[in-house]
């Protein structure tokens, strides 16, 4: 399978999607200062990933028809993870962002020029709610005008064996036949445990608001008391349900 990613950033999804086997012949971001990094990602071929410097609402149908040249009947995906400030409770500013929540259309816009044969979109599960607008109602009616089948959920990374606890919501789509999110693989009761933050990558503890002397980026948030103590309580009622 050959994937674009869209507002693809640094790269994470591209990492992961090439990690799954897709080969992601390029990313669209408008920060450049993320291109170096982003061009450390790999193709199977070992060639880096290109990375096109353009807001999605300049992405032309010839910008992707031509890195579509040769694709042959290889099946095809566009993933996107558009800007998630204007759909989340943290507190940014809304009126600040502009236009932005719109940007997931800009996104349905290239589906409706390519017809992929796979679609991905992530973001947080507040792009649902109807107080941020009805952007995800248009994108799931956009699909189905295009005879997408698809399937959406919220999921939780550490489910999936994420050392995090991180709720998205993900969306699949094909026009190749129903489809469906895949089932939870670790937790309680199931195939894997979850997977802690410091088995996975095996740092030393260290205090709220410490900065390791020797590890790069290793440093932790400043915590007040109260946020403390519930942290505690949370970690003591995980364990009890665990058990």
């Amino acid at each position: 399978m050959l994937g674009i990613d869209f507002f693809c950033g640094a790269g994470g999804t591209t990492c992961g999607l090439l990690a799954a086997g897709i080969d992601i012949i390029c990313g669209i971001d408008n920060d450049l200062s993320v291109q170096q990094t982003y061009e450390q990602n790999r193709r199977p071929d070992g060639s880096s990933c290109t990375f096109i410097h353009k807001g999605i609402q300049d992405v032309t149908t010839e910008d992707i028809a031509s890195y579509l040249t040769g694709r042959g009947n290889m099946p095809l995906l566009f993933a996107a993870c558009p800007p998630c400030q204007p759909f989340t409770n943290l507190k940014t500013d809304k009126a600040a962002q502009g236009d932005s929540a719109q940007l997931a259309l800009h996104f349905l816009e290239q589906v409706r020029r390519h017809t992929p044969d796979y679609v991905l979109i992530e973001n947080v599960p507040g792009i649902r709610h109807q107080k941020y607008g009805t952007v995800f109602n248009d994108l799931l009616e956009g699909l189905r005008d295009l005879r997408y089948e698809f399937d959406f959920r919220i999921l939780n990374g550490r489910d999936f064996g994420v050392p995090q606890s991180r709720r998205r919501m993900i969306l699949i789509a094909s026009r190749l036949g129903m489809i469906s999110l895949p089932q939870p693989t670790h937790g309680p009761h199931r195939t894997f445990p979850y997977e802690p933050a410091q088995v996975a990558f095996r740092f030393p503890a260290i205090a709220a608001g410490d900065c390791h002397p020797t590890i790069p980026n290793h440093r932790s948030s400043n915590l007040t008391d109260i946020n403390l103590r519930r942290i505690q309580v949370a970690v003591v009622v995980t364990g009890m349900m665990q058990t």
